[in-house]
């Protein structure tokens, strides 16, 4: 039994035998003293067998012992690590407040345990970026491995360009600041403190056409277009500094729209530069092709309107927002991205409400009237080559299959010359009634691009007259998204079918004969007067999607080439086009 024993306690017990054995053949004050179980054991007068287990018994009290204070050692560290864990929290909110209130870090008073301020630990290279490593602990180690999750050190998230320089400035600004998210119009991301936004919008337009003449060509006699697909980003980077760019895809090409930068410290006086919509007629500049009353604008605005132009522009509102004006100096050719002389046009416009805050005249309330005009010098390829009465001015291969042309400038004519554009208009808004007419005119150098060639001065002028009504009871105070009473939903506890607008209007181009006796167009196949009649409904499902059915019929001063060998003098389409924007 006792070689069992040995063998269960091991060297332990063989040492315990061989002090107990010494301690009956020796001197006890010889030894040094033995653990107190032991000397209890010692004092009796056991064999040696009963003395292993004691020994044994006493060994396995101190391994319980031991055991209890591994758990205790065990609870005390995890109680440690959540205090750690306590102290890494408060941390990260201290600096995020820093953060939300703009606070420097300098504000704090100077630790020696901070590598960016030259204490104990500092980092070796003191032009390195702040907050480049992490603060030294008494054994830190500095020259440890670069971190992933820091953005100046190579990982995850690490600059665009790994070459750039530590900043040699420390940089002062907001720093990160959260966002909230809203939807309508468009996805918005601002900061919490509303000096930061970020937005992204959306328009799709698809359609059918459905034409009289069913065997025009190239224009097809029905088809299926995208006339405009728009990408939209827009926001601030601060309250006073907006900023717009969108690309625009039409007909199947695509191009830049906007890119400008708006300073808007004052409604009273704004400075916008860059490409954006230039202050000439009021269906253009007033209001955006989403929220127009037919499917596309009239025909001198078109053909003949300036489009979006890069330049620059003071512009505002005045008089508790009764007077709107713009001001601006831009590059000139029309529906293009490219000048080609160095010559600028000057454009303005104003627009005042007389009636706005006459309590007295409440129905006068959102009448509008005004003008805008445009003067510079030209010298560049004409454009859009075509005049139609139902797409916009484009040269874009898809809009000649989209839509028959009533006037095509010869190959070698060129825009040169003085060219001089001015218009009249009102609007009136009363409840569920729109009504806007404007009347335009003025004139523009032509010339063929051969040498010696002498240049023309030909006359354009045009108007139109525009007008919608509500059946469903919406009201307007000018045209831009409508939110239906009742939104379009089959849903029995919401049931609605959207609101129901009714739409008419009349339209005049009218251009001078001198484009057939100058050689600038052949007479035999094009009319420089047309005329188009506008009818239909627009249905709004909900404020983002509308439905347009238009029957448009225009009449030509003489029979337009439609196909070859084939002429008409009047144009009937039908016209359907969906549109989603948010």
């Amino acid at each position: 039994m006792s070689t069992d024993l040995t063998k269960r306690m091991g060297p332990l017990a063989l040492i315990l035998a061989f002090m107990i054995a010494s301690t009956e053949a020796g001197r006890a004050e010889d030894l040094p003293p033995l653990p107190a179980p032991v000397a209890a054991v010692a004092r009796r007068e056991l064999s040696v067998e009963d003395r292993l287990r004691a020994l044994e018994e006493a060994n396995r009290a101190l391994l319980d012992q031991n055991q209890n204070l591994s758990r205790q050692l065990g609870d005390v560290s995890e109680q440690y690590g959540k205090m750690v864990r306590q102290v890494e929290a408060l941390s990260r909110q201290l600096n995020f407040s820093r953060e939300i209130t703009g606070a420097p870090a300098d504000d704090q008073p100077p630790r020696s345990d901070r590598s960016d301020e030259g204490g104990a630990g500092a980092r070796d290279n003191p032009a390195a970026p702040r907050g480049g490593g992490t603060a030294a602990m008494p054994g830190a180690v500095l020259d440890q491995p670069p971190r992933s999750d820091r953005s100046d050190e190579g990982g995850a998230g690490a600059r665009d360009n790994p070459a750039e320089p530590s900043r040699t400035t420390p940089f002062t600004g907001p720093g990160k600041i959260p966002l909230r998210v809203n939807f309508g119009p468009g996805i918005e991301f601002e900061t919490a403190n509303e000096e930061y936004q970020f937005q992204i919008h959306n328009q799709t337009q698809v359609e059918s056409r459905l034409y009289q003449q069913s065997n025009s060509s190239p224009a097809a006699g029905s088809g299926l277009d995208v006339p405009r697909q728009r990408f939209i980003i827009a926001g601030r980077l601060t309250k006073p500094i907006e900023y717009d760019a969108s690309l625009e895809s039409a007909y199947g090409t695509v191009n830049l729209l906007n890119a400008f930068v708006n300073f808007h410290y004052d409604d009273r006086l704004m400075v916008k530069f860059g490409r954006f919509k230039v202050p000439y007629l009021y269906e253009y500049y007033a209001i955006s092709n989403t929220d127009l009353l037919q499917p596309e604008r009239s025909m001198f605005g078109a053909n003949f309107g300036l489009n979006r132009e890069i330049g620059g522009q003071l512009w505002g509102q005045l008089l508790k927002k009764r007077v709107d004006y713009a001001v601006g100096i831009f590059d000139g050719p029309r529906n293009q991205q490219l000048d080609f002389n160095s010559a600028k046009d000057v454009i303005a416009y104003v627009n005042t409400r007389p009636f706005q805050e006459a309590e007295s005249l409440p129905a006068l309330k959102w009448f509008n009237v005004g003008g805008s005009v445009d003067y510079g010098n030209q010298n560049n390829p004409v454009y859009p080559t075509a005049l139609r009465t139902s797409v916009s001015g484009t040269n874009n291969p898809g809009a000649f299959n989209a839509a028959p042309s009533f006037l095509q400038w010869n190959t070698n004519v060129i825009e040169r010359g003085p060219r001089a554009l001015w218009a009249l208009h009102t609007a009136y808004y009363y409840k569920g009634l729109s009504l806007y007419g404007e009347w335009q005119s003025g004139y523009s150098g032509y010339a063929q691009s051969r040498p010696g060639a002498t240049q023309t001065r030909v006359p354009l002028g045009g108007f139109y007259v525009s007008g919608g009504y509500f059946l469903t009871g919406e009201t307007v105070n000018r045209r831009s998204q409508v939110r239906p009473n009742r939104p379009f939903d089959l849903r029995r506890k919401s049931f609605g079918l959207g609101a129901f607008e009714l739409q008419a209007r009349y339209s005049y181009l009218d251009i001078g004969d001198q484009i057939f006796t100058a050689g600038l167009v052949d007479p035999n196949l094009w009319t420089d007067r047309v005329s188009a009649v506008d009818l239909g409904v627009n249905w709004y499902l909900n404020e983002y999607v509308k439905v347009y059915f238009d029957w448009q019929h225009a009449e030509f001063g003489q029979a337009v080439l439609y196909r070859p060998g084939g002429l008409q003098k009047t144009s009937d389409l039908f016209w359907i086009r969906a549109q989603i924007f948010f």
